[in-house]
């Protein structure tokens, strides 16, 4: 619950891994988490660095500031695993994530290091801040943080493997609204998402056409095509495409 956190670690100086757990208590929060070679005054000295940003995704610092190689959301309550490898002599790290219930992603690959005078020669802390200034979104509620490790590891490096197709509705059952994470591996599939009832009927389709290839999120608020909310019970959620299929069984409860 500290507004920010510094702790100090032993010093890595070539490459390292960092593993950790983190819990959004809001849908939107401002909680970066990162680690420097000095003390930081604030999260802008971190010299590398990830943010749950307060527009829904996680993003990690880069050149051109916070951005991500894959669209990841978060909701309130969801738990996610973080892994990050780091190249002190190359300057560059990666990050992957795994949200709960679905497959590891790629989150940032080969991001470089906040840029500075001289290069970071060792990193000696971790650090956690949260924000809760209104003049940066009125932000609510914490990231919770567990199971920090971090590791050092060999100069070779880490082979990187592509998900397949994944797909997870959450939470299940729904009252008012649900999101729903899909990870395409192909731009060359067109994908069908529907939502039927359980005679198989249409209820809505949520969308239709190529994505590029990366994780994306959609939202149902529990209505049908016309607009109208429709009843407790169960519905079949299906992903569509020419190379995959895949039902989840989905609670409404009203």
């Amino acid at each position: 619950t500290e507004d920010f956190l510094v702790v100090e670690v032993e010093p890595e100086t070539h490459n390292f891994e960092a593993t950790w757990n983190a819990f959004a208590e809001a849908d939107s929060v401002d909680g970066v988490i990162g680690f420097s070679e000095v003390a930081p005054a604030g999260y802008g000295d971190f010299d590398l660095k990830l943010i749950f940003a307060n527009d829904g995704y996680i993003k990690v610092c880069g050149d051109a500031g916070f951005d991500a190689d894959s669209m990841v959301a978060y909701i309130a309550d969801q738990n996610f695993a973080f892994k990050m490898l780091a190249d002190i002599g190359a300057q560059t790290y990666s990050v992957w994530v795994t949200p709960e219930g679905l497959d590891e992603i790629l989150l940032a690959e080969a991001y470089e290091f906040k840029a500075r005078d001289e290069a970071v020669d060792s990193i000696n802390y971790r650090c956690v801040k949260m924000s809760f200034d209104e003049k940066y979104g009125g932000n609510v509620g914490m990231v919770e943080i567990t199971d920090f490790e971090v590791s050092s590891m060999p100069t070779e490096a880490k082979e990187i493997t592509i998900p397949e197709y994944s797909m997870s509705f959450f939470p299940n059952p729904m009252s008012i609204s649900a999101t729903i994470q899909i990870h395409n591996p192909s731009t060359e599939d067109q994908i069908d998402l529907t939502i039927y009832n359980m005679m198989g009927q249409k209820v809505v389709n949520l969308f239709s056409g190529y994505q590029r290839s990366e994780l994306h999120s959609y939202m149902w608020n529990g209505t049908n095509s016309n607009g109208q909310h429709v009843i407790s019970g169960i519905y079949l959620l299906q992903l569509r495409s020419n190379k995959y299929l895949e039902t989840i069984m989905i609670e409404v409860l009203k």
